[in-house]
């Protein structure tokens, strides 16, 4: 069964990030060309990014492809296996901590946010 690893970016390792999105042979590693630090996963095969605050070793559930053409894409969806917690982000109540974890993520091409910045809305009663 087809696995792979999920890897938070923390902004620490936003370059890093950045630079695997450029087109790679196949089979050239991103680890290596990128200089990013792997670690061996337990229960999947992929080894999983070092430095990654938070990784889910996960193995395949379903492939969903939208759309056709040029345009087209697939939604992979996996069943996570274990995941990998750095004490480094957990608060106090053992939990992970969104201003520790500190994470990036891509909005649209060259445009990232941050989860340093956070606000709570009380869901409405029915």
């Amino acid at each position: 069964m087809p696995e792979f690893v999920v890897s938070l970016v923390s902004f620490a390792l936003a370059e890093q990030m950045n630079a695997t999105s450029a087109l790679l042979p196949y089979g050239e590693s991103e680890f290596e060309k990128f200089g990013i630090a792997a670690a061996p996963s337990e229960r999947v095969r992929p080894p999983r990014v070092a430095a990654a605050p938070v990784a889910f070793e996960c193995v395949r559930h379903s492939i969903v492809p939208i759309g056709e053409g040029p345009l087209a894409a697939n939604v992979v969806f996996g069943r996570i296996v274990l995941a990998h917690v750095s004490d480094a982000v957990l608060g106090a109540d053992g939990r992970p901590d969104p201003a520790k974890l500190d994470l990036v993520g891509r909005l649209d091409g060259e445009i990232f946010s941050r989860t340093t910045e956070r606000f709570a809305l009380k869901r409405p009663d029915r």
